[in-house]
Order: C-alpha cells, then sequence, then structure tokens
C-alpha cells in the first residue's frame, strides 16, 4: 500500500482556504495536509524545514508579503504545484516550474478534481521517487496527455 499524498496549502485568503481543504477531503480523502501556509514568509520557513514532508503545493501566487513563485524561482520548494490564482498573468511564468496545472478562482470541484488526477497521472508514469524532482519542462508531454 502506497503512503497517502502529503500536500502543502499556500493560501492567504481564509475564504479560499477553506473552499480547498474542503475540496480535497471530497477528492483525496486519503491525503494528509501537512501545511497549511499564509505567507511567503511562513512557507519560506516551512520548506526549509520540513521540504521532505510535501508531494503536492497548492497554492496561491498573490500573496500579502509578495509573489509565491519566488519560491519556486528560489528552489525553496521542489514539490510539483498546482496554482490557484484569480490572475491570468502570471500563467506562462507559472508553468516554467514543476506546474501541474493553474486553476482560476473561484475553484471550481471538477477543475481541481482535473488537476489531482494529472498529479496522479505523472506520479505513475514517473515514479513516486523521480516525480518530484522533475527539472521545469520535462514533463512538459506529460502535463498535456490526456487519459485513455
Amino acid at each position: 500500500m502506497s503512503s497517502p499524498l502529503r500536500i502543502a496549502v499556500i493560501e492567504d485568503e481564509a475564504p479560499a482556504r477553506r473552499l480547498l481543504l474542503r475540496l480535497l477531503a471530497e477528492l483525496a480523502p486519503s491525503a494528509q495536509v501537512t501545511a497549511e501556509l499564509e505567507t511567503v514568509a511562513e512557507a519560506r520557513e516551512f520548506f526549509a524545514r520540513d521540504a521532505t514532508r510535501v508531494d503536492l503545493v497548492l497554492s496561491d501566487i498573490r500573496l500579502s508579503d509578495g509573489s509565491a513563485l519566488v519560491l519556486f524561482e528560489e528552489g525553496v520548494i521542489e514539490a510539483p504545484v498546482i496554482f490557484v490564482t484569480a490572475y491570468d498573468a502570471w500563467i506562462e511564468q507559472a508553468f516554467r516550474h514543476l506546474s501541474v496545472d493553474y486553476l482560476l478562482k473561484p475553484i471550481e470541484r471538477e477543475a481541481l478534481e482535473r488537476a489531482l488526477a494529472k498529479r496522479d497521472r505523472l506520479e505513475r508514469a514517473l515514479g513516486r521517487r523521480a516525480f518530484g524532482r522533475l527539472e521545469a519542462g520535462e514533463a512538459a508531454g506529460l502535463l498535456t496527455r490526456r487519459p485513455r
């Protein structure tokens, strides 16, 4: 039996965070939310000490103390990420990182379900250990492949 998916949520808006947590509980009931982070600073501190405790990140981009993209650009976070944001302005920049998907708020259940399924396909295709160590762009073909 495989270990449960460990997820970190980076979201500074409480209603959006609650919605993500509720949807995760419905769509991935065996998953464990290992961190709920609200700022770039909190995320930087958490990933400096606990990076190996996360298999997937769900992250807003525009946070109260700056852009979460800096965490990926600086290599602070090396886990795959589903970006969750109200703005489409950063989509190209987001996919330069280990982005599985880019969802626009308000988050719809079906959109998150598809993104989680895409993450599962990537893991099956690449293996659990390799999946977390992808370099940006390596999974481009897998990100757009549809399930058969």
